[in-house]
């Protein structure tokens, strides 16, 4: 299987423990075979290790306006019983574009997704679930046999300056992020790439600091995602998913899965989703 880095528009990747790599404008950056040959060599042993653990449970999806196609990402498959499969992902894939910065709080008229697997498999996906404070869509699909699920980290990123005494006791298996803990950013290539379906991998650190949206739930990380690893997880040197990514130009915000399973959780219960404060 083919590992591909999309950390070459991003000189500095995190003080400390970052890499310079593709320190050129991404415009003068071809999409050549040298070019993806080395995007697979430049990852490392870890990154490798992370990306094979993880990938399984990584979809490809792309969103239409009728026949024509809106946009990209990737997802996390967090459940898969008998014939039903969920994907978390980024709201962002169901959302119509405001023509500026931001995208519209609107649902794409006519709207149609497709969740490509990691073997070419292709499936129809419906909107299950979505919230646009949180940015966050749950996307289903019926596939013959259960997929791999993504191995869920707890993460309380209230942790990472003030460590408490007691958190140990009270979350004894959450993972404690610090700032400059080593995270990776993990997506998958869409169908209309020279690579269709390859994983891609971007490492980085965690950033102490918000992203200055309106949603203050959001931290960031310093890897850089392709757009259409947008929606895929972000995960630990364990290969837990600690986080959604969204695509942004210097840095990744990303949804703590603290509060994206949360959400979840809740709208499987009340099929409505509570507010977390």
């Amino acid at each position: 299987m083919e590992l591909w880095s999309c950390e070459r528009d991003f000189e500095f990747m995190g003080k400390g423990k970052g890499k310079m790599l593709w320190a050129r404008n991404p415009s003068s950056i071809s999409n050549s075979p040298d070019d993806e040959e080395a995007w697979s060599n430049i990852l490392d042993i870890e990154e490798k290790r992370v990306t094979l653990e993880v990938s399984p449970s990584v979809v490809a999806l792309v969103s239409y306006a009728g026949d024509e196609k809106v946009t990209e990402g990737s997802g996390t498959i967090i459940e898969s019983n008998n014939d039903i499969t969920i994907v978390l992902t980024s709201a962002n894939l169901v959302r119509r574009s405001s023509g500026g910065k931001f995208m519209k709080n609107d649902m794409i008229n006519d709207l149609k997704i497709i969740v490509d697997y990691r073997d070419g498999q292709s499936y129809t996906g419906e909107i299950f679930a979505f919230d646009y404070h949180f940015n966050l869509a749950a996307i289903s699909f019926r596939s013959q046999v259960p997929l791999p699920t993504a191995k869920i980290g707890e993460v309380d990123d209230s942790l990472d300056v003030l460590p408490s005494p007691l958190s140990s006791e009270l979350i004894p298996h959450s993972y404690k992020l610090s700032p400059e803990a080593k995270v990776f950013a993990v997506g998958r290539m869409g169908r209309f790439s020279r690579k269709p379906f390859a994983p891609i991998v971007a490492s980085g650190a965690y950033w102490v600091g918000r992203c200055g949206y309106d949603c203050k739930e959001l931290f960031k990380a310093s890897c850089k995602i392709r757009e259409c690893g947008e929606g895929g997880p972000l995960v630990n040197h364990l290969g837990e998913v600690i986080g959604i990514t969204y695509y942004d130009f210097s840095s990744t915000p990303c949804m703590p899965i603290s509060i994206s399973h949360k959400w979840w959780q809740d709208f499987k219960t009340h099929r409505y989703v509570m507010i977390i404060v």
